[in-house]
């Protein structure tokens, strides 16, 4: 197994998710700049590595000037990935690199976020270095089962006409309701608005409206496509769900698709429930999700781009995802349109 030097700015939790089981594909990290030192070490711990083994940096310019790394994650707090990844390409561009760099979602936040983003995204284009980010609705089960069976259910039931998606985070613990204060469209949108471009494609006029947002729910709506064959959606989500012994990935999610000649196709991902037709028109599929293996497709499409594999997220589409949450997500805008 090729062993993969991995070089993290800012380990936040939702990486270390991502590290753990990625060690079984030979990512091992081996630099950190974070600006608490405690939490590094912390970080290294949960990881099972020895302190010898990670080199930590307190300086992010140095950090890009002096890590020898095949690949780079951004796991920050939200507000500073846009300008990391930006000092993060500019300093692989300065050393001659073609490094690629993960950041986590959501990429930027603001309309300044937007604007560094886009530099970051044309600078790497210009020298070919990927830039990814985590939707690891495109190695969900569920997702997966959708976009392969989708052409089928057309063939057989006249184009798609609308999609809802549901999904539900565990409600809070008494002492985390206080701690709660980010919105969740910010957070979660980004899933949303990814999967529903992937099965629906990305060179047609789409438009997205927020209706709700707040830090335990949020729900938006829209339309993709022409006016002749558009396809209306929704999606929403909540921190509504009782707390499952399971742990994380084990919370409901719902896909809804309607379907021209009324069939509906309901995929749940949990509770478990029968499966089977409900009536002629209208039938419950059952896709367990498996959270352990999201993390590894997006960590495995890392290792295929560094053997010279496209990344899952080509730029155009990560631009789309980025801008239109932007968009959504801010106070004073809450809508955001495309025509190609």
């Amino acid at each position: 197994m090729k062993r993969i030097r991995v070089g993290v700015i800012g380990l936040g939790g939702h990486l270390l998710d991502h590290l753990k089981p990625a060690k079984k594909l030979g990512f091992e990290l081996v630099a950190l700049f974070d600006t608490s030192e405690e939490n590094a070490l912390i970080a290294i711990g949960k990881l099972e590595l020895d302190r010898e083994q990670v080199k930590l940096y307190e300086d992010l310019e140095v950090f890009m000037q002096e890590a020898e790394v095949d690949v780079i994650l951004i796991g920050s707090p939200d507000s500073f990935h846009a300008t990391q990844l930006l000092v993060a390409i500019q300093g692989l561009v300065a050393r001659g690199l073609r490094v690629p760099v993960m950041v986590e979602k959501p990429a930027a936040v603001t309309k300044d976020d937007l604007q560094k983003f886009r530099e970051a995204s044309e600078l790497a284009m210009r020298h070919e270095i990927v830039i990814t980010s985590c939707h690891i609705r495109e190695f969900d089960p569920p997702y997966m089962w959708v976009g392969e069976n989708l052409p089928h259910l057309i063939a057989e039931h006249g184009p798609l006409v609308h999609i809802k998606l549901d999904f539900k985070y565990p409600e809070p613990k008494p002492g985390e309701w206080k701690a709660i204060i980010r919105k969740l469209l910010a957070d979660h949108g980004p899933h949303e608005v990814h999967i529903i471009l992937r099965w629906l494609g990305i060179n047609v006029p789409f438009k997205i409206v927020r209706r709700d947002d707040g830090p335990l729910g949020y729900r938006a709506e829209g339309w993709h496509g022409e006016e002749a064959n558009r396809v209306t959606f929704e999606f929403c989500g909540s921190r509504k769900a009782k707390r499952s012994a399971e742990g994380r990935g084990a919370y409901p999610e719902t896909i809804e698709l309607f379907f021209a000649d009324g069939y509906i196709v309901v995929v749940k991902t949990h509770p478990q429930a029968e499966a089977g037709p409900i009536d002629g028109a209208h039938e419950i599929i059952l896709v367990k999700t498996d959270y352990d293996l999201r993390l590894l497709g997006v960590m495995g499409n890392i290792a295929a781009v560094l053997e010279g594999e496209p990344s899952y997220l080509d730029p155009e589409l990560l631009s789309l995802i980025v801008e239109s949450v932007v968009y959504l997500s801010i106070p004073e805008e809450g809508e955001y349109m495309y025509a190609p």
